[in-house]
């Protein structure tokens, strides 16, 4: 298995950056919950399952969103809007995995519509969110780099 990242602002073409199967199961054999990242213990260290992410989140203090996993500069979180996207451009790329609903993704001047499944990437520091969104929409936040980067 590999991910695949287009849209290299440094020189408008496509950078690709591939992670092995043993790199990301690297990743979760070294699971780290960081003290309050989350409600109830994970079942496991090579498997984050979406539902019991889904329910790390706090509807009762409008939790949008949950940190998962953090190893260097890697974060894995769960993020679920409710009616509207207040996100503002972040210090660093993101990749987002959609889990459940649809909608429209505005990411930078582009705006294009998402289902299950989907894949989008997010140079750092890039205008983007979510609009116009199911009820049922939630997905994976891949965060990857560093401050400065």
């Amino acid at each position: 298995m590999s991910v695949e990242t287009s849209g290299s602002k440094d020189n408008g073409g496509f950078e690709r950056k591939k992670l092995s199967t043993e790199a990301i199961l690297d990743w979760f054999t070294c699971f780290h919950t960081p003290p309050d990242a989350v409600t109830q213990p994970h079942p496991g260290k090579h498997h984050i399952d979406s539902q019991w992410a889904l329910k790390q989140l706090r509807p009762e203090i409008d939790d949008t969103w949950q940190g998962l996993f953090k190893r260097g500069s890697l974060e894995i979180e769960i993020y679920r809007p409710r009616g509207h996207d207040p996100q503002e451009p972040h210090w660093c790329d993101e990749i987002y995995f959609i889990i459940s609903g649809s909608g429209y993704f505005k990411n930078g001047d582009e705006r294009n519509p998402f289902k299950r499944g989907d894949v989008m990437f997010v140079p750092a520091g890039v205008e983007h969110r979510f609009e116009d969104f199911s009820e049922d929409f939630a997905t994976w936040a891949i965060l990857l780099g560093s401050e400065g980067d």
